[in-house]
């Protein structure tokens, strides 16, 4: 355990930058379900793969928290499967307020986790949470909101995920 956190501890403090960072600020458990808290940092962070290659996990469960302003890249991501996808409830969305509470835009954030995985971002999770065995059951998003620019705004995505093993 106390070598898990030294890793941590100078994960952390060795960051280097890429188009998507993170900073993993927490690991802890969740209900009965360990997890851990990543901060999405831009450029300014770890990559996943970085990340996911000093955090050792166990369980049948596990959820990532995604904390932070969306990207660029993964706010245009999630414009483009609205636009293929839902053409007219976006420009609904776009000519409101563009708060979650707009119901404007309230079919947006209800679709959100089919447009959450059409991202990069979505992949490379996947794919790091494969290599340790999981595969993402569930993703939620808190205060969604999209601007009058297009700009998707997600600040808070809980991703969950189960063992391989239970999968029927």
């Amino acid at each position: 355990m106390r070598n898990f956190m030294l890793a941590i501890f100078f994960l952390v403090l060795t960051m280097t930058a890429h188009a998507e960072g993170f900073k993993l600020t927490n690991l802890q458990r969740y209900g009965g379900a360990p997890g851990m808290e990543l901060f999405l940092r831009g450029e300014n962070g770890s990559t996943l793969q970085e990340i996911f290659s000093v955090v050792e996990l166990s369980g049948d469960e596990f959820y990532v928290r995604l904390v932070g302003i969306s990207t660029e890249t993964t706010s245009a991501e999630m414009l483009k499967y609205y636009k293929e996808n839902m053409p007219k409830e976006l420009d609904a969305a776009l000519q409101s307020s563009g708060h979650w509470h707009d119901p404007a835009v309230s079919p947006l954030g209800k679709s959100f986790p089919g447009a959450f995985k059409a991202t990069s971002l979505h992949s490379s999770l996947a794919e790091q949470l494969a290599k340790h065995g999981y595969t993402v059951t569930q993703i939620h998003c808190e205060k969604y909101q999209i601007l009058s620019n297009g700009f998707v705004s997600a600040p808070d995505v809980h991703v969950y995920c189960v063992k391989d093993s239970l999968k029927e």
